[in-house]
């Protein structure tokens, strides 16, 4: 029965690819399809763990780390170049901490300038124990904007 069921929609982790230049998605295909976001239950027990340490630390102290160490990260991030030139990031959104969260939206690129697929930076991330959030299928048109994608090359 699941082949005969089609979606007229998608949400998180249901799409293969979103293109907004050209106005067109891939699904995912199977039961993939149909996961809109599925409780983490076995994740549940963590949440009052969570709210422990919180009721503990304050909201304010980690509001506090969580400002300073994205400020650092906005300070440095421009410095770091490759040997030829070529810059290591490129950040996206305000360049100080006005008006800016702790989220911090860039892309990384090779020593010849080329962007570095979000697949292989996840790799080398995982390796050296780094947890990252990688993807813009969130906005898949901002993605598209920011690496001056065409709808010729989508």
């Amino acid at each position: 029965s699941l082949p005969l069921l089609r979606r007229h929609s998608f949400f998180g982790g249901t799409v293969e690819y979103v293109g907004v230049g050209h106005q067109t998605h891939v699904l995912k295909t199977g039961h993939s399809a149909f996961e809109d976001g599925t409780v983490n239950y076995l994740g549940l027990p963590a949440v009052a763990v969570g709210l422990q340490f919180l009721s503990k630390v304050g909201l304010q102290s980690i509001h506090n780390r969580v400002t300073a160490l994205t400020g650092w990260l906005l300070r440095q991030l421009p410095s770091l170049v490759h040997s030829t030139g070529h810059p290591l990031t490129r950040l996206y959104g305000p360049p100080s901490l006005h008006r800016r969260g702790a989220t911090l939206a860039l892309n990384f690129f090779s020593r010849t300038g080329r962007l570095i697929p979000h697949c292989a930076l996840q790799e080398i991330f995982s390796a050296a124990g780094i947890s990252l959030r990688y993807g813009c299928f969130c906005n898949p048109g901002a993605f598209e904007a920011a690496v001056g994608m065409s709808v010729e090359a989508i």
